[in-house]
């Protein structure tokens, strides 16, 4: 079974991976948890995207030889979400070292959001204690100036 050995293979990098996050971060679990979370949804997101946007644009109709645009639509109905450039997970692994990988991330999630907004706003808890965001960016953002 080269499949099983395959994802045994992923959990123990999985498990190496958090293991070294917990061992360096200054931050508790609950504090780094929504960020990883948010880049954990990021990729699958984008996965999701890549497994069917060749097929999506392949079937889109074309009129005097040229293809219409992709829509949102066109995604949905391959349940998956269409992601804008910003959004996509490439985008963020090819950033330069010196770029504020944070803000892309944030950037990233809250064009999701404001695409998918009726989604988010239904998955959103309702206390007056939550976050800017449905996926904790309040949260991350006081994080990162150290408070």
């Amino acid at each position: 079974m080269p499949q099983l050995e395959h994802i045994d293979a992923i959990e123990r990098r999985l498990w190496s991976a958090a293991d070294t996050l917990r061992a360096n971060s200054k931050y508790a679990g609950n504090e780094y948890f929504l960020p990883v979370m948010g880049l954990v949804f990021l990729r699958h997101a984008h996965s999701r995207y890549l497994a069917v946007r060749d097929e999506i644009e392949a079937g889109l109709p074309t009129r005097g030889g040229r293809r219409r645009a992709v829509t949102r639509a066109d995604f949905a109905r391959k349940n998956a979400l269409f992601l804008r450039p910003e959004a996509r997970f490439d985008h963020l692994v090819a950033l330069p070292d010196g770029a504020d990988r944070a803000a892309a991330v944030v950037a990233a999630m809250a064009s999701i959001e404001a695409d998918y907004g009726h989604v988010t706003q239904r998955t959103r808890r309702r206390s007056s204690g939550c976050c800017e965001t449905s996926w904790g960016a309040g949260a991350y953002e006081s994080r990162r100036d150290g408070t």
